[in-house]
């Protein structure tokens, strides 16, 4: 009954966070809340690059990012759109909530089935009641707890997670595996996602401040609990090793870890006043991360010194209003996605602007808050197109050349794509979350869409 009451206590916030405190523009917690006349709030500052990125500024209005009902701007400008004090409210009411005490792991399952030999493919994994279970349960699998250079790995243990089969979006899928949940193998509020060279699945957890390690069968490896920063996106270096974008940490932007959990490294310390989100490894070990607060892309030698940093704010070429994600291909070249844009740009190593592609609408080659993205072996493109519930493949040069997956929110209500990777056999990841969902699915390459360059329908010169 306790173990029941606490699940429903985090589920219930996770949810009010989510549904609620989330700005749908940055698809960050609220900050300074402001309501338009239609009801719908957005972050004060995402709602003034809303405006004035597009020069409606000039015309006196502009429509609503989610219904397109037109509201005027008043006098004194977007500050002086009237505050949600209902959102702020909730919001310190959910924040300075006293944390449960930590949730007891849950009893082991049995192990998932085996490889159906027919078809190839990894068989969902169904929850077994331990009833049914035999004695000779499989070792737990480790979560680490992340560790100073000084320190040894925790060795607090935790079961598999659970997972069940879903039917929409199925077509071409061959695994999928985690859950939403409270649980110590669940996800919360999962934002990155990366694959390491043995084919290791790498996520993190902003929901529950962790980084989970899945092996090639989407079963749990490990985990690592982050408990000096809050953690971002993840990339994995030439090493092996994770890096990962933090924020809050008041002394750096990056994190280097050991796939052991062990805590290497922290990086960029004189750039803690940004606001880093996405982040990507290059060929030649130099790093990129985007920065939501200077609206920039900052990339690193391979000693973690600054390089150079590229961007400005503004909706035209080399110009970000939410540089979200970005990913790097075979020849160092950078692809970066812009939420508020609509679009993704490609940027040489050293941030040469090269390509913009994309734009507002629901047509195939147009975005709709477009996310994560990732490159594959013959660099071409792949983007979650997260509100139009899709994601989608390009060609290196930002040709459309077709869709992995399609109308996600089939799967539940607002559903969508969040990021992507590729495996080192080719096939598309894709992290879907909504509304108390979260999973991870595989997806087959059509081979149509990886040999077809179709006509540039909306490439921007």
């Amino acid at each position: 009954m306790i173990n029941s009451n606490m699940s429903s206590t985090l589920s219930l916030r996770s949810k009010i966070q989510d549904e609620h405190l989330t700005c749908t523009v940055c698809m960050e917690y609220f900050t300074r809340p402001k309501a338009l006349p239609c009801l719908h709030t957005f972050c004060e500052g995402c709602l003034r690059d809303f405006i004035y990125g597009r020069g409606w500024e000039r015309e006196g209005k502009f429509p609503c990012p989610i219904c397109r009902t037109e509201s005027e701007i008043p006098e004194g400008g977007v500050e002086n759109f009237p505050d949600n004090h209902l959102v702020n409210s909730l919001s310190d009411t959910v924040t300075h909530a006293r944390r449960p005490p930590r949730i007891p792991p849950r009893p082991p399952r049995c192990p998932p089935p085996q490889e159906d030999e027919t078809s190839g493919r990894a068989a969902a994994w169904i929850p077994v009641s331990t009833k049914t279970c035999k004695s000779d349960v499989p070792p737990l699998y480790p979560v680490l707890t992340e560790v100073t250079p000084s320190q040894g790995p925790n060795d607090n243990l935790q079961s598999n997670p659970q997972q069940s089969g879903a039917i929409p979006c199925s077509h071409g899928m061959v695994l999928q595996f985690g859950k939403y949940g409270p649980g110590h193998v669940d996800f919360l509020k999962p934002s990155g996602l990366a694959i390491n060279c043995h084919g290791d699945f790498i996520v993190t957890d902003e929901g529950g401040n962790r980084i989970l390690i899945f092996n090639k069968s989407g079963q749990l490896k490990s985990k690592i609990v982050c408990t000096k920063c809050a953690i971002r996106d993840v990339a994995v270096t030439p090493t092996n090793d994770i890096l990962v974008s933090v924020t809050s940490s008041g002394s750096a932007i990056m994190h280097l870890y050991n796939m052991s959990g062990k805590l290497l490294a922290e990086f960029g310390q004189h750039y803690h006043f940004e606001n880093p989100m996405g982040i990507t490894c290059l060929k030649n070990g130099y790093v990129a991360v985007t920065g939501l607060e200077s609206l920039c892309v900052y990339i690193f030698t391979d000693q973690y010194k600054l390089s150079t940093k590229f961007g400005r704010k503004g909706s035209g070429d080399e110009r970000f209003l939410s540089p979200c994600y970005v990913a790097s291909d075979n020849k160092n070249q950078l692809i970066v996605s812009d939420s508020v844009n609509h679009n993704v740009q490609i940027f040489s190593s050293t941030g040469k602007f090269k390509n913009r592609f994309g734009g507002e609408g629901s047509k195939h080659g147009y975005f709709n808050t477009p996310l994560g993205v990732a490159t594959d072996d013959k660099n071409n493109i792949i983007v979650a197109d997260s509100n139009n519930y899709r994601v989608e493949v390009f060609s290196s040069k930002g040709r459309y050349l077709g869709s992995i997956v399609e109308d996600t929110s089939e799967i539940g209500p607002k559903v969508k794509p969040v990021n992507v990777a590729v495996t080192i056999n080719h096939q598309y990841v894709v992290l879907l979350v909504g509304p108390q969902f979260a999973e991870v699915r595989v997806y087959l390459p059509k081979l149509s869409q990886l040999n077809v360059d179709a006509p540039d329908a909306c490439k921007h010169q």
